[in-house]
């Protein structure tokens, strides 16, 4: 039987906890797994938005570029009138500075700050012309294609202000303009409006200086450059950069809180599992002892009727072969084989009840019942039986005992049982004393014997049916079914009473049923 059980333990080991443990396994590998995949789809989605702010950007310079060249005369030249028009739309452009001859560098200016010195401001420009003759190349072959782009063309070092070249005119026949743009009030007040836009109330985007790391604008509260996640240059101003980050938790933060309430739910799915486990295996374990407990319940009642069966076949062949030498000696074999037949009576008494018991078929009567009373009619029917068992028996009745409702068969049952039971474990102190009282809103019967007693760790389980001691001296002292006090304990919950049970091993034990006034 307990091979049996440790191979269905290690089977349902297997089948249970085994798929338990390699689904968290899994989890957490997919669970890392997705939090990275998270975190690069999360990462190239931010550079979605800092690209679109980036072309923004572009987007602008070349509207102004193109405003720029519709005020372009019928003969080539631009018109300094008309573009200080433009110029008092765009205030974040400083200056317009273009040549009629690209290769002559004879600038001309257009700005609406009277109070600048242009010389400076040409003799700058020139500088950055001259370091940027590739750029310049590129401007030219793009232009005679047909494309009109604008080109970075440097910071200037004294003015600090970002300079945008591109080409106007004829194909044959173009020529260069500049646009001096000031860059900080360009972030501030336009890029700043799609910064805005694009932020709204969920992200925190910023414009830092790249050198000193200063924060030039933020769509929300920024303490610093490095609480930004992701940074990218600005297209158009290199020395910026711009970032982005979440504005309430950080990606981090977040990926921490999913993957502990992930861990959270797959240690909670695992807790169940293992729950699960042990509850089939403790109901496995119940039905393997009951079936264990069936299979000794069997062989105690084979036994048990075997015994009497072979004394009363004993007896009874010796009277018929007219064997007994003397009467005295037939009245003994009468005697004998009298209580042979009631022991088995009594056996088979037990069984049935036990029966009607678990089918639910045991019918209750009840009718006013004076405890001592009861108890009394038992001693007087059962004295007999205790003086041929060597026994001494003491009776303590409480005189102002209430009259209770109960059925008083089912009563005389559950002491009998007691009694028997006192009877059989008690080896060396053959000594019983039977009590009457009351405690709280019950009267009780107290059945107490100077017998073998009952291990601790058993007590809660002498009550369950089929269960025989199997601690100590008591499976060794005397055979039984195993279904006296299971029998006891259905009467009494019948009842609505309670049984308590005191017991010491070597000491003896105390059985108190306590019936509802």
């Amino acid at each position: 039987m307990r091979q049996s059980f440790r191979s269905i333990t290690i089977l349902l080991t297997i089948i249970l906890l085994l798929p338990a443990f390699f689904f968290s396994g899994f989890e957490l590998f997919q669970m890392n797994k997705n939090e990275k995949e998270i975190e690069t789809i999360y990462s190239k989605q931010l550079d979605a938005i800092l690209f679109s702010i980036n072309l923004y950007s572009e987007d602008i310079i070349n509207s102004w570029a193109s405003k720029i060249r519709s005020n372009i005369q019928p003969d080539n030249k631009l018109d300094c009138y008309n573009l200080k028009k433009i110029l008092a739309d765009a205030s974040q452009i400083r200056s317009v500075i273009f040549n009629d001859e690209i290769k002559s560098l004879q600038l001309k200016v257009c700005s609406p700050d009277s109070l600048r010195d242009l010389r400076i401001l040409t003799d700058e420009v020139n500088i950055l012309l001259k370091d940027s003759s590739k750029k310049i190349s590129k401007l030219k072959s793009y232009y005679k294609s047909g494309y009109y782009k604008t080109e970075q063309l440097g910071i200037g070092k004294t003015t600090n202000s970002e300079y945008v070249i591109f080409l106007f005119g004829d194909k044959n026949n173009f020529k260069l303009c500049l646009l001096e743009i000031d860059q900080e009030k360009f972030i501030k007040e336009l890029l700043g409006q799609k910064i805005q836009v694009t932020a709204e109330n969920n992200l925190n985007i910023g414009v830092i200086e790249r050198d000193n790391r200063k924060i030039v604008y933020s769509s929300g509260v920024l303490e610093s450059a490095s609480d930004l996640q992701v940074k990218k240059p600005l297209w158009i101003f290199p020395q910026y950069e711009i970032g982005i980050k979440l504005k309430d938790k950080s990606i981090q933060v977040l990926s921490e809180e999913r993957n502990r309430l992930s861990l959270y739910f797959i240690l909670l799915a695992d807790i169940i599992f293992i729950i699960g486990a042990l509850v089939v295996f403790r109901n496995i374990r119940k039905e393997v002892r009951l079936a264990q407990i069936k299979s000794e319940f069997t062989s105690n009642v084979s036994h048990e009727i075997r015994t009497p069966l072979a004394l009363i076949s004993m007896y009874a062949e010796t009277l018929e072969m007219d064997r007994v030498p003397t009467e005295e000696k037939k009245k003994e074999y009468y005697q004998i084989i009298y209580n042979e037949t009631q022991r088995l009576s009594g056996i088979v008494n037990r069984i049935l009840s036990f029966s009607k018991i678990e089918e639910g078929k045991r019918a209750y009567i009840f009718t006013s019942v004076k405890l001592n009373d009861l108890v009394s009619k038992i001693m007087q029917s059962y004295s007999f039986h205790l003086k041929n068992k060597g026994f001494v028996c003491k009776i303590n009745f409480c005189q102002d005992l209430p009259v209770i409702s109960a059925d008083a068969e089912a009563i005389t049952d559950a002491i009998i049982n007691l009694l028997d039971n006192a009877i059989k474990y008690s080896l060396d102190e053959k000594a019983i004393e039977i009590s009457t009282g009351r405690k709280s809103s019950y009267v009780f019967i107290e059945v107490a014997d100077k017998g073998v007693g009952i291990e601790k760790e058993e007590q809660n389980l002498v009550f369950d049916k089929y269960y025989r001691a199997s601690r100590g001296n008591l499976a060794h002292v005397a055979k039984g079914t195993g279904l006296g006090l299971t029998i006891v304990k259905n009467i009494i919950d019948a009842h609505k009473g309670k049984i308590e049970l005191e017991s010491k091993p070597g000491e003896g034990s105390k059985f108190r049923i306590l019936l509802p006034v």
